[in-house]
């Protein structure tokens, strides 16, 4: 299909450290269509947002996976952070003498280390669904938006920057957002509620993650302002190396 007016905005996004493939508008005749690619400038928050959103349209029918997952990955957190506390209980009864409370706690402690199990599984498997998915509905959508692309456009974004879009960007999409939906969800929710029960238990040592957090900050927005550059410089590089292939 000839496009009269293509509004090619190659930029380069990067989504929680890892490169993803940008949205590109194109105005075809009687159409509006969207393809990815990479190169780039600044994008502001705007332009992050518009990407997120465009590459989630992808989801179609992994959409009840991928709000399964983050219920699931918030029950193993906070089983996983109440089984220290049934812990400290049982090893007070054991002063006691008396067996029943043990053994009642004991049983306790494996049936929620056994639900814990099962959200955890019901979550990679729910996660996993959810991200290869949306690389199945994405990779076609990129596919079907190419094939209307005229001479012209595929010279300008080049076939073997167009092979790298559909096949190691989506990659990345697909690594980035099962991380986003199991990943971001869990460390945040465990930092939390680990704190919650340390202050239940003794607070001085709670004062310990207090201190640490912002250093722990500090030290993973470098390694991601680290990170970028040398992103950039890969994909570069893939598309070279799909070029030589291809010749």
């Amino acid at each position: 299909m000839p496009i009269d007016a293509a509004t090619v905005n190659m930029k380069a996004s990067h989504l929680f450290g890892i490169p993803t493939v940008v949205a590109v508008k194109l105005r075809a005749q009687n159409t509006a269509g969207w393809i990815c690619a990479t190169h780039s400038n600044q994008p502001g928050v705007q332009y992050y947002m518009s990407t997120i959103r465009t590459l989630l349209r992808s989801l179609r029918e992994y959409r009840r996976p991928s709000l399964l997952t983050p219920f699931f990955v918030t029950g193993e957190v906070i089983l996983e952070c109440f089984l220290p506390l049934v812990m400290a209980s049982l090893v007070d009864h054991l002063q006691g003498g008396a067996l029943t409370p043990v053994v009642r706690l004991g049983v306790f402690m494996l049936v929620m280390a056994m639900f814990s199990l099962l959200f955890g599984i019901l979550a990679a498997r729910f996660g996993a669904t959810a991200a290869a998915g949306l690389a199945k509905h994405l990779r076609q959508d990129l596919f079907f938006k190419v094939q209307d692309f005229s001479f012209g456009d595929v010279d300008r974004f080049s076939t073997s920057s167009l092979v790298t879009r559909m096949t190691t960007d989506v990659t990345n999409v697909q690594n980035a957002y099962g991380m986003i939906i199991r990943v971001a969800v869990r460390v945040p929710l465990m930092v939390v509620f680990s704190i919650i029960m340390t202050l239940r238990i003794n607070w001085h040592i709670s004062l310990i993650f207090l201190i640490m957090l912002p250093f722990l900050a500090a030290i993973m927005f470098g390694i991601i302002i680290f990170i970028f550059p040398v992103f950039r410089r890969i994909f570069k590089k893939y598309d070279a190396l799909n070029n030589s292939v291809q010749e």
